[in-house]
């Protein structure tokens, strides 16, 4: 419904009843081209962007296991601009040269913010004491107390606090 709407705004307005003809192939050859081959792949464009931005939005914040993660939060961006000047100022900047540095700029960042090649974080024990992390640094809950056994309660998720009611 909402795409059969989006494709009847505009200049030359069509109504719903309208563009449900166009979509299954009938009605006016006019509402036919603006439909068919004006409106409808400007449509579809923006419905496969927002779906392919919404799926690597998810993927990025699985792989860094963080649900508030984003590229300009672990430094992806900060690499990928670094690489492209470093590149222009070193006389890369013919053809793709800067496009392939800023692809490849931010590659070194995951493995350098979890400490271990290809982003993926070591599983924590209960044998690391926390008080050997530098000051400052967030580490991860310890998820096993030796090799093989799960702590008490972990890997369930932690429920909200309750807020006192106020009479």
């Amino acid at each position: 419904m909402a795409l059969c709407w989006n494709v009847s705004i505009g200049e030359y307005g069509i109504p719903l009843t309208d563009v449900a003809r166009a979509l299954t192939g009938s009605g006016d050859p006019g509402t036919l081209l603006v439909v068919q081959e004006l409106r409808l792949p400007r449509a579809m464009t923006g419905l496969l962007a927002g779906i392919a931005f919404g799926m690597s939005g998810a993927l990025f914040q699985t792989m860094t296991r963080n649900p508030l993660a984003s590229p300009d939060m672990i430094g992806l961006t900060q690499g990928a601009g670094t690489a492209v000047v470093a590149g222009i100022v070193l006389g890369w900047d013919f053809g793709l040269g800067t496009q392939a540095l800023g692809l490849l700029g931010p590659s070194p960042a995951p493995s350098s913010s979890t400490g271990s090649p290809g982003g993926a974080a070591p599983p924590a024990t209960a044998s690391s004491s926390s008080a050997s992390a530098s000051p400052g640094s967030a580490s991860a809950p310890p998820t096993t107390c030796s090799p093989g056994r799960p702590l008490p309660g972990a890997g369930r998720p932690r429920l909200a606090r309750r807020q006192p009611q106020r009479p």
